[in-house]
């Protein structure tokens, strides 16, 4: 078998899902012997790498955040690392069972308001809170946990200040009025509305843009109905004024952690990612066997891995906080209910050993992306005063159009002239992640290399 390696790191393995910046892989991870998720990116477009970067430059401590440990810049290719997360999302959980209960309801809004907390208390907004971007960890039937995710849209507070108004950034149906009216700049009550809708969602089965049809006024529970209406009020000063005082109105609500539909059927929250692909296991990929003793052959090569030389930036990064005691505590909604597994310990099995570092790299010349990929993190870095690291998209409802705020110089350097080359290639020929995005002129016509059904090809722009 073959499988390619980013910066002598991270072998892919299968590609799980695709997002509004870039690719996600299953990866083995071989300094940490583990599986991860590895967002790729493959787009020339600087909006998509501004993004991108935003996301790799937040890392936070928290049982209820997944956030990137490593990133890597390789050539024209960019790689976030982050847990690997099998359970799904809240919007494939909905999918699956519909409306929840309100017990259960109470539990995971309690989780993501404690997130957010953790978020706010770091100075940064997060602005794409929706079910999509909130995972499930694979508990079956044992008590829910979730964590909030990525991060590509996230902003300082300082800079939420200088963000240009005018700009929609986030979800149809979790933004509040006054930012779909224009005129203000990001807040961490944006969050808190995103957080309600969230909950809407959850109870009345369905993601929707409008009203929220008679779902609050349904709540059976007074605490919670309190704490949803006012999450969701149209008046943001009406709304509570940080995530901690939204989950002080919701203490005392009637939390089931055992998750349950609205009609009361166990939820059973099971691993939805694919089989892994012939001769990977638990453990990784697979291994070279040793030959036998009694055996004068000799013994079988290792598994080719397409290790493309270059010179690589990586960098594993520490928390921008460490895990404060602040956050609620056993028996609270907020309070995680499964415990947080050590990142170097495989959630299906023991940790491996490390492979030994190897030094020799053969020098290239980098290309235009990484330059730009580079620029973009000192920017960012310096901008936002986060520590520098690392960085999975679920598919689902995609953010409203992103208006980037690099210089036109920058720009420049990084799309490229945008005319495909024109080639014979012909819809349906196969194609490589490494030329996800990348555009041909055909006997079809435009072509681009995209992922569908788990298979790149070139099909019709």
């Amino acid at each position: 078998m073959t499988a390619d390696v980013v910066a002598g790191r991270f072998m892919l393995c299968d590609p799980i899902g695709a997002g509004g910046s870039g690719t996600v892989w299953r990866a083995f991870d071989r300094s940490r012997g583990a599986f991860c998720a590895a967002k790729l990116l493959r787009q020339r477009d600087a909006g998509d790498l501004l993004r991108f970067v935003r996301e790799q430059s937040v890392r936070l401590d928290h049982p209820n955040i997944v956030s990137p440990y490593s990133w890597v810049a390789e050539d024209s290719t960019v790689l976030i690392a982050s847990e690997l997360m099998t359970g799904g999302s809240l919007h494939t959980l909905l999918g699956d069972y519909g409306p929840l209960a309100e017990g259960t309801v109470v539990t995971v809004l309690g989780q993501v308001l404690a997130a957010l907390a953790a978020v706010h208390d770091a100075e940064l907004i997060h602005r794409d809170v929706k079910p999509a971007n909130v995972l499930v960890r694979t508990t079956g039937t044992g008590p829910i946990h979730v964590v909030l995710t990525d991060f590509g849209l996230t902003i300082s507070r300082a800079d939420a200040r200088l963000t240009q108004v005018g700009t929609v950034i986030g979800t149809p149906g979790y933004l509040p009025p006054e930012v779909l009216l224009g005129g203000v700049p990001p807040d961490p009550r944006h969050d808190l509305y995103a957080a309600g809708r969230l909950a809407v969602t959850l109870l009345g089965g369905d993601e929707r843009t409008g009203p929220t049809g008679g779902v609050i006024e349904s709540i059976q529970d007074p605490v919670l109905r309190q704490a949803v209406d006012a999450l969701v009020r149209p008046d943001p000063l009406e709304r509570p004024t940080a995530a901690r005082a939204a989950l002080a109105l919701l203490a005392g609500a009637a939390a089931d952690p055992e998750p349950r539909t609205r009609e009361g059927d166990p939820v059973d929250v099971l691993d939805q990612l694919p089989a892994l692909p012939a001769g990977w296991t638990t453990d990784g990929p697979p291994l070279p066997r040793s030959p036998s003793a009694h055996s004068s052959q000799s013994p079988p090569p290792p598994p080719s891995s397409s290790v493309r030389p270059g010179r690589a930036t990586v960098i594993d990064v520490l928390p921008t906080a460490p895990r404060t005691a602040r956050s609620p505590g056993p028996g609270t909604p907020g309070a995680a209910t499964a415990p947080v597994p050590d990142a170097s310990v495989h959630p299906d099995g023991p940790a491996r050993p490390a492979p030994p570092a190897t030094s020799a790299r053969r020098p290239r010349r980098t290309g235009p992306v990484l330059a730009g990929v580079l620029v973009l993190v000192a920017g960012v870095l310096v901008g936002l005063r986060l520590v520098g690291g690392s960085g999975a998209d679920d598919p689902g409802t995609p953010p409203a159009t992103v208006q980037s705020s690099v210089p036109s110089s920058l720009s420049t350097s990084v799309v490229g002239s945008g005319v495909p080359p024109t080639t014979d290639v012909q819809a349906g020929d196969p194609c490589t992640w490494q030329q996800e995005g990348d555009r041909r002129t055909g006997t079809d016509g435009v072509l681009v290399c995209t992922l569908a059904d788990g298979v790149y090809g070139w099909r019709p722009a």
